[in-house]
């Protein structure tokens, strides 16, 4: 079996914290709690002086081009994971395909959150629930359709929504 993609952002500034520990600590949490093949591919301007071991992917624009510009690398699929992503306890691929998500949703205080809104809102007016897969972060697996789909079904995707 080939090595499972997983495909982390990281903004060039470093983080929260400024200096990519964040990345630092997902890395260790992989070695140590992932009992699959992977291999790491950064999205970003550029990789943290420190980084060894992980493939570089140029990018300098936004998550929503970054997320497509994975999409076609990888067309079977690939885990999305933020660098304050961390895996706690033994994980197989199968768990790690099912995406954390709140039934309950959040009180709407950014942005971010206003746009997560018309999302749940357009899913429960064509009566899907809706589930908040924005609160925890998590992990989640993609592949190149449901990236094409989930561009193409809103044509505000092109816009300031959260994907």
């Amino acid at each position: 079996m080939p090595a499972i993609p997983i495909v982390v952002p990281l903004h060039h500034s470093g983080g929260k914290l400024k200096d990519n520990s964040e990345f630092r600590y997902f890395l260790r949490s992989l070695e140590q709690n992932f009992k699959e093949e992977f291999e790491v591919f950064v999205i970003s301007r550029s990789l943290p002086s420190w980084s060894r071991g992980v493939n570089h992917i140029y990018h300098k624009w936004g998550l929503k081009s970054a997320i497509r510009i994975a999409a076609e690398r990888f067309p079977e699929g690939f885990f999305w994971c933020y660098d304050d992503t961390f895996l706690v306890r033994e994980t197989t691929v199968d768990e790690m395909k099912v995406t954390a998500a709140r039934t309950n949703w959040l009180k709407v205080e950014t942005s971010w959150a206003r746009g997560l809104e018309q999302i749940k809102d357009r899913l429960t007016k064509e009566g899907y629930k809706a589930w908040d897969y924005s609160r925890p972060d998590g992990v989640y697996w993609f592949d190149k359709g449901m990236v094409d789909e989930g561009f193409s079904d809103w044509p505000n995707m092109k816009g300031k929504f959260p994907w």
